[in-house]
């Protein structure tokens, strides 16, 4: 008796712990492409910044990205610095 119960809680904290660290992840809330670049915009899981990652355009995304840049206040701000940087639009 006391060995299903022991057993019980264990899963149980097991089963919460695997639901929990898949429930936290980063967000994607943006994506396109300009020039010979495409990227997403990234929030972290707590909310407070985002980040940019950068694909070479022919490379469709796929694999990991060529360049990634954190730390962005905004989805805009991280924008501006894809066009900036990327686009080789004027700043």
């Amino acid at each position: 008796m006391i060995s299903r119960k022991i057993k019980f809680a264990f899963f149980s904290i097991f089963a919460l712990l695997i639901v929990s660290s898949t429930a936290i992840a980063d967000s994607m809330t943006i994506n396109g492409s300009g020039g010979d670049y495409s990227y997403e915009i990234w929030r972290t899981t707590d909310n407070k910044s985002y980040y940019l990652k950068v694909w070479e355009r022919q490379s469709n995304r796929q694999g990991a990205p060529l360049y990634t840049v954190r730390n962005f206040d905004s989805t805009g701000e991280a924008l501006d610095y894809f066009d900036c940087y990327y686009v080789r639009k004027s700043c």
